[in-house]
């Protein structure tokens, strides 16, 4: 048999073979503004009569695997027929293809009834936002549940074409529960252990009414962390939020033990008796646009400082165990007003809206998820949210679909700056920036740079500072 081959000699069992050269992405790298005909060009693209007979021809001349490429291919109506003549009507061995993904989640198990023996999936980002950028698509979720499906239906060749950084990405995982523990003290130990052993890190805290924290890992690491405190007295139900980060949001893993798991200060307070009427994020918007709604943010100053909803109004605390008291001076202002209340991921407003409803409030809502739900939920162009997302790790901000916003970390005051502000006289790495230069004295500062010192030794000897994270 005669062997398909160029001048060299060099033989050629494999070939690639592109069946349109339309895509319905819009990737900024490739066609930007989507797919566009070129009515001048007379070309048509293959016919499935053709593409029979070039791979019959193919398969005489010693080919034994041809890849399907475009564009991407199965936008063809006729592409499951191609893959069926391919492999019925040929000798060709291995049929596979390369693709984008779209609606993989409902083509996966057509994919396989059509006898393909691969799949390359293209994948631009495992972030949704970055995804969306890039691609103009918010399709990410099809896609990854359509590789679920393709692996729960037993098919084997799945690969992922993506940057390394992309299969990097670490998994964000925050959580709370409240359930009365017999002993958190108990739990301490094997929690710490499990994170550990799973090459997860983060916090968790722990405290009698329950366990609060934000940990980070890979996909497999916080999989095995979530099941575990699944199994812990009154969490069976827990639930969590994700979103994701380039870089490693932690330096270490830290369980601690609390009085509180959210501090308030209020014996008093029990958020699993009764809470605000919880609002979901598509209705949130909704309700606090109704003249007699007070919508209140309960984070801390710093956090309010870098966005948040609306006309919401900001109590200026510096904890959130200043919040009683705010609300005592205060709540006149609020007579005959339904009360509607957010934080970042709900926790403060589990009680927060107990202690409204215990100070005889009649109506009290609060933000289910909190901001980061909402910012995952709602899109950017139909949000009332005004700025970035505070978060406590090393991505500092967070925006709509839980993008990575732009801000740093003060590693002095630990408040949040702009890349700008490193530009600032008052900006010392580590040292000061325009918030806290004023309110530190020099002996502080000398403190805060004998630290980075320290850090940059550690460093250089390719070993951590106790400190962690300085923001290099």
């Amino acid at each position: 048999m005669q062997n398909l081959q160029d001048n060299f000699g060099r033989k050629f069992p494999y070939i690639r073979m592109s069946i349109t050269e339309v895509c319905n992405f819009k990737c900024g790298y490739c066609l930007p503004n989507g797919y566009m005909a070129d009515k001048s060009d007379n070309r048509k693209f293959l016919h499935i009569d053709e593409i029979r007979r070039l791979a019959k021809g193919f398969s005489e001349l010693g080919v034994q695997k041809i890849r399907l490429t475009g564009g991407e291919p199965t936008v063809r109506k006729d592409f499951f027929e191609i893959v069926k003549i391919l492999k019925n009507e040929t000798t060709i061995k291995k049929v596979v293809i390369t693709t984008n993904g779209y609606h993989l989640d409902q083509k996966a198990k057509l994919l396989i009834d059509s006898g393909l023996d691969g799949i390359n999936i293209s994948i631009d980002s495992l972030n949704r936002e970055t995804f969306k950028r890039i691609t103009s698509h918010d399709r990410l979720d099809e896609i990854l549940n359509g590789i679920n499906t393709l692996q729960d239906l037993n098919f084997k060749n799945i690969k992922i074409n993506a940057d390394i950084e992309v299969l990097l990405m670490f998994i964000v995982a925050a959580l709370y529960h409240f359930t009365r523990f017999k002993d958190h003290r108990d739990i301490c130990s094997s929690l710490q252990d499990k994170c550990n052993v799973s090459g997860v890190k983060g916090s968790l805290l722990l405290a009698p009414e329950g366990i609060n924290g934000t940990i980070a890992g890979t996909r497999g690491g916080i999989d095995s962390v979530l099941e575990y405190i699944k199994t812990l007295p009154g969490c069976s139900s827990i639930q969590h939020k994700e979103s994701t980060a380039s870089l490693p949001p932690f330096p270490r893993m830290k369980v601690k033990l609390k009085k509180e798991i959210v501090t308030m200060g209020q014996p008093n307070v029990n958020p699993t008796e009764i809470v605000g009427k919880y609002v979901e994020p598509k209705d949130w918007d909704s309700l606090v646009n109704s003249p007699d709604v007070v919508v209140i943010d309960t984070r801390n100053d710093y956090e309010v400082g870098i966005g948040t909803f609306k006309g919401a109004v900001n109590p200026n605390t510096k904890s959130f165990s200043e919040f009683p008291e705010w609300w005592e001076k205060n709540k006149d202002k609020f007579h005959n007003k339904k009360i509607a209340m957010f934080c970042t991921g709900g926790i403060r407003c589990e009680k927060s809206t107990n202690y409204l409803l215990g100070k005889g409030v009649k109506e009290v809502h609060h933000l289910k998820g909190g901001i980061l739900k909402y910012l995952e939920d709602i899109p950017e162009e139909h949000s009332s949210w005004e700025g970035d997302c505070f978060v406590f790790d090393a991505r500092v901000s967070v925006g709509h679909r839980l993008g990575e916003g732009p801000h740093l970390l003060c590693y002095a005051c630990r408040r949040p700056i702009l890349p700008k502000d490193q530009n600032h006289s008052k900006y010392e790495h580590g040292v000061s920036c325009h918030q806290c230069f004023d309110k530190t004295s020099d002996y502080d500062k000398s403190r805060f740079r004998e630290r980075q010192k320290q850090i940059k030794l550690a460093r250089d000897r390719g070993a951590k500072h106790m400190a962690g994270y300085d923001g290099n």
